[in-house]
């Protein structure tokens, strides 16, 4: 993925059966900003905001169980910071992730804002 802006990219290394994905953001030198394998068992979303400063990951628990799902909001420009949640995707009917004004991602689960990163 390139952030709008065009000065990063994201990329999302995973195996054949979607398992341990390796994430890494890269800046318009091709200096690595971040590298890390992912928290996740499996990846089945992924999002760079379009200034390139966060990346929002969807996938599954690294001890997957039944239902569950995680989402993963990162800022590449300060990795340690982050934000993790864990939800019962079955109680779900709708989920949208849109950019806030701070460039980083609002989290809307069954039509209500649940998350904000950052805040």
């Amino acid at each position: 993925m390139l952030s709008t802006k065009g000065d990063r990219v994201l990329l999302i290394d995973v195996s054949e059966d979607a398992n341990d994905p390796v994430l890494a953001v890269y800046d318009q030198t091709g200096q690595a900003l971040l590298r890390e394998k992912a928290a996740l068992a499996a990846l089945i979303d992924a999002r760079l905001s379009t200034n390139g400063r966060y990346v929002l990951l969807k996938g599954l628990p690294p001890m997957p169980k039944r239902d569950l799902i995680r989402l993963i909001v990162i800022d590449v420009d300060h990795p340690k910071q982050r934000w993790t949640v864990t939800y019962h995707g079955g109680r779900v009917t709708s989920e949208e992730f849109v950019e806030n004004a701070l460039g980083g991602f609002d989290i809307w689960l069954n039509e209500q804002q649940r998350y904000s990163f950052p805040r």
